[in-house]
Protein backbone atom coordinates (compact mmCIF):
# COMPACT_ATOMS: atom_id res chain seq x y z
CA UNK A 1 0.00 0.00 0.00
CA UNK A 2 0.94 3.65 -0.63
CA UNK A 3 0.27 4.95 2.06
CA UNK A 4 -1.14 7.95 0.32
CA UNK A 5 -4.65 9.84 1.29
CA UNK A 6 -6.61 10.99 -1.58
CA UNK A 7 -9.18 14.05 -1.33
CA UNK A 8 -11.52 15.21 -4.35
CA UNK A 9 -12.41 18.55 -4.85
CA UNK A 10 -15.10 19.54 -7.48
CA UNK A 11 -14.77 22.41 -9.69
CA UNK A 12 -16.40 26.15 -8.59
CA UNK A 13 -19.30 27.13 -10.52
CA UNK A 14 -18.90 27.69 -14.14
CA UNK A 15 -19.97 29.63 -17.19
CA UNK A 16 -21.52 26.24 -18.15
CA UNK A 17 -23.72 26.02 -14.84
CA UNK A 18 -25.08 29.46 -15.17
CA UNK A 19 -26.13 28.57 -18.22
CA UNK A 20 -27.51 25.40 -17.57
CA UNK A 21 -25.73 23.24 -19.80
CA UNK A 22 -23.78 20.01 -20.23
CA UNK A 23 -19.92 20.74 -21.14
CA UNK A 24 -18.38 17.42 -21.93
CA UNK A 25 -16.38 17.12 -24.82
CA UNK A 26 -13.34 19.19 -25.73
CA UNK A 27 -15.31 22.19 -25.92
CA UNK A 28 -14.80 22.17 -22.22
CA UNK A 29 -10.83 22.55 -22.37
CA UNK A 30 -10.58 25.89 -23.13
CA UNK A 31 -14.09 27.58 -22.98
CA UNK A 32 -16.75 27.53 -19.65
CA UNK A 33 -14.21 28.70 -17.00
CA UNK A 34 -14.90 29.39 -13.56
CA UNK A 35 -17.48 32.28 -12.47
CA UNK A 36 -16.54 35.37 -9.97
CA UNK A 37 -18.82 33.55 -7.69
CA UNK A 38 -16.88 30.20 -8.56
CA UNK A 39 -13.30 31.76 -7.96
CA UNK A 40 -15.25 32.69 -4.41
CA UNK A 41 -16.21 29.31 -3.60
CA UNK A 42 -13.01 27.60 -4.28
CA UNK A 43 -11.12 30.38 -1.87
CA UNK A 44 -14.00 29.11 0.72
CA UNK A 45 -12.98 25.80 0.15
CA UNK A 46 -9.27 26.43 0.22
CA UNK A 47 -9.55 27.53 3.86
CA UNK A 48 -11.55 25.32 4.80
CA UNK A 49 -9.32 22.58 3.26
CA UNK A 50 -6.20 24.62 5.62
CA UNK A 51 -8.28 23.85 8.68
CA UNK A 52 -8.80 19.85 7.79
CA UNK A 53 -5.17 18.96 5.85
CA UNK A 54 -2.39 18.74 8.34
CA UNK A 55 1.09 20.51 8.26
CA UNK A 56 2.32 16.95 6.79
CA UNK A 57 -0.51 17.13 4.63
CA UNK A 58 0.46 19.95 3.07
CA UNK A 59 3.84 19.64 3.07
CA UNK A 60 2.99 16.54 0.54
CA UNK A 61 0.58 18.00 -1.42
CA UNK A 62 0.21 16.66 -4.81
CA UNK A 63 -2.72 18.28 -7.42
CA UNK A 64 -3.92 16.46 -10.13
CA UNK A 65 -6.49 18.49 -12.28
CA UNK A 66 -8.86 17.48 -15.16
CA UNK A 67 -7.74 19.16 -18.29
CA UNK A 68 -10.76 21.17 -18.69
CA UNK A 69 -10.92 25.24 -17.98
CA UNK A 70 -13.41 24.93 -15.17
CA UNK A 71 -11.23 22.05 -12.93
CA UNK A 72 -8.01 23.81 -14.33
CA UNK A 73 -8.42 27.02 -12.96
CA UNK A 74 -10.22 25.56 -9.41
CA UNK A 75 -6.81 23.39 -9.38
CA UNK A 76 -4.60 26.46 -9.87
CA UNK A 77 -6.49 28.66 -7.16
CA UNK A 78 -6.59 25.82 -4.84
CA UNK A 79 -2.76 25.20 -5.34
CA UNK A 80 -1.83 28.46 -4.99
CA UNK A 81 -3.96 29.39 -1.52
CA UNK A 82 -2.41 25.46 -0.02
CA UNK A 83 0.76 25.10 -1.34
CA UNK A 84 2.25 26.24 -4.52
CA UNK A 85 5.26 24.50 -4.61
CA UNK A 86 3.88 21.15 -4.32
CA UNK A 87 3.82 18.85 -8.04
CA UNK A 88 0.97 19.78 -10.19
CA UNK A 89 -0.43 17.60 -12.52
CA UNK A 90 -2.96 17.62 -15.40
CA UNK A 91 -4.74 14.32 -16.41
CA UNK A 92 -7.37 13.75 -19.00
CA UNK A 93 -8.60 10.74 -17.06
CA UNK A 94 -10.22 13.48 -15.27
CA UNK A 95 -12.25 14.97 -17.65
CA UNK A 96 -15.59 15.36 -17.37
CA UNK A 97 -17.92 12.68 -18.54
CA UNK A 98 -18.69 12.50 -22.11
CA UNK A 99 -22.41 13.15 -22.75
CA UNK A 100 -22.84 12.09 -25.71
CA UNK A 101 -25.97 13.44 -27.89
CA UNK A 102 -26.27 15.74 -24.90
CA UNK A 103 -23.71 17.83 -24.78
CA UNK A 104 -23.69 21.17 -24.93
CA UNK A 105 -27.67 20.85 -24.28
CA UNK A 106 -29.67 21.81 -21.06
CA UNK A 107 -28.48 20.01 -17.78
CA UNK A 108 -32.27 18.64 -17.29
CA UNK A 109 -30.75 15.76 -18.86
CA UNK A 110 -28.64 14.30 -16.46
CA UNK A 111 -31.58 12.46 -14.80
CA UNK A 112 -31.95 10.52 -17.88
CA UNK A 113 -28.33 9.51 -17.67
CA UNK A 114 -28.41 8.77 -14.16
CA UNK A 115 -31.96 7.26 -14.01
CA UNK A 116 -30.11 4.49 -17.07
CA UNK A 117 -26.95 4.67 -14.94
CA UNK A 118 -28.78 2.80 -12.17
CA UNK A 119 -29.58 -0.23 -14.61
CA UNK A 120 -26.39 -0.64 -16.53
CA UNK A 121 -23.12 0.67 -15.57
CA UNK A 122 -21.76 -0.23 -19.15
CA UNK A 123 -24.66 1.46 -20.52
CA UNK A 124 -23.53 3.71 -23.51
CA UNK A 125 -27.40 5.29 -24.46
CA UNK A 126 -27.63 8.54 -26.91
CA UNK A 127 -23.68 7.99 -27.26
CA UNK A 128 -23.26 8.69 -23.22
CA UNK A 129 -19.91 7.32 -22.00
CA UNK A 130 -20.62 4.43 -19.66
CA UNK A 131 -20.31 4.43 -16.09
CA UNK A 132 -17.86 1.88 -16.07
CA UNK A 133 -15.55 3.39 -18.38
CA UNK A 134 -15.44 6.82 -16.34
CA UNK A 135 -14.39 4.64 -12.98
CA UNK A 136 -11.97 2.31 -14.71
CA UNK A 137 -10.10 5.47 -16.27
CA UNK A 138 -10.45 7.07 -12.44
CA UNK A 139 -8.94 3.98 -11.50
CA UNK A 140 -5.94 3.35 -13.77
CA UNK A 141 -5.08 6.87 -12.57
CA UNK A 142 -4.96 6.19 -8.59
CA UNK A 143 -3.11 3.21 -9.41
CA UNK A 144 -0.32 4.98 -11.40
CA UNK A 145 -0.55 7.90 -8.91
CA UNK A 146 -0.26 4.89 -6.25
CA UNK A 147 3.29 3.41 -8.48
CA UNK A 148 4.51 6.91 -8.29
CA UNK A 149 3.80 8.46 -5.17
CA UNK A 150 4.22 7.46 -1.64
CA UNK A 151 2.64 8.74 1.52
CA UNK A 152 1.46 12.36 -0.11
CA UNK A 153 -1.75 14.11 0.18
CA UNK A 154 -3.19 13.69 -3.66
CA UNK A 155 -5.90 15.86 -4.17
CA UNK A 156 -7.77 14.92 -7.77
CA UNK A 157 -9.62 17.91 -9.54
CA UNK A 158 -12.34 17.45 -10.96
CA UNK A 159 -16.01 17.05 -12.21
CA UNK A 160 -19.44 16.44 -10.62
CA UNK A 161 -20.15 13.02 -11.97
CA UNK A 162 -16.39 12.14 -12.27
CA UNK A 163 -15.92 12.73 -9.01
CA UNK A 164 -19.27 10.65 -7.82
CA UNK A 165 -18.44 7.63 -9.91
CA UNK A 166 -14.63 7.32 -8.72
CA UNK A 167 -15.63 7.99 -5.16
CA UNK A 168 -17.39 4.40 -6.00
CA UNK A 169 -13.90 2.69 -5.80
CA UNK A 170 -13.03 4.48 -2.62
CA UNK A 171 -16.11 3.60 -0.99
CA UNK A 172 -16.22 -0.13 -2.31
CA UNK A 173 -19.95 0.45 -3.75
CA UNK A 174 -20.79 -0.80 -7.16
CA UNK A 175 -20.36 1.51 -9.94
CA UNK A 176 -24.06 1.77 -10.93
CA UNK A 177 -25.04 3.12 -7.71
CA UNK A 178 -22.72 6.21 -7.78
CA UNK A 179 -25.75 8.91 -7.21
CA UNK A 180 -26.43 6.96 -4.41
CA UNK A 181 -23.59 8.06 -2.61
CA UNK A 182 -23.28 11.89 -1.14
CA UNK A 183 -23.48 14.17 -3.99
CA UNK A 184 -20.15 16.74 -4.37
CA UNK A 185 -21.36 20.54 -4.39
CA UNK A 186 -19.05 22.54 -6.92
CA UNK A 187 -15.97 23.89 -5.10
CA UNK A 188 -16.42 21.02 -2.38
CA UNK A 189 -13.24 19.26 -0.70
CA UNK A 190 -14.15 15.75 0.17
CA UNK A 191 -11.30 12.78 2.18
CA UNK A 192 -12.44 9.85 0.09
CA UNK A 193 -9.50 7.78 1.57
CA UNK A 194 -6.63 5.56 0.64
CA UNK A 195 -5.79 3.38 -1.80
Amino acid sequence: MSNNKFFFLRHGQSEANVAGIIVSSDEGIDKYGLTEIGKEQVLKSSANAKSILTINDIENLVIVSSNFKRANETAKIFHSQINPNSPFLVDSRLRERFFGEFDLKTNEYYENVWESDKNDANHTKNGVESVQSVRNRCVELVNELNQKFQNKCIVLVAHGDTLQIGQTYFSNVDPNLHRSLPHFQTAEFRFVGSK
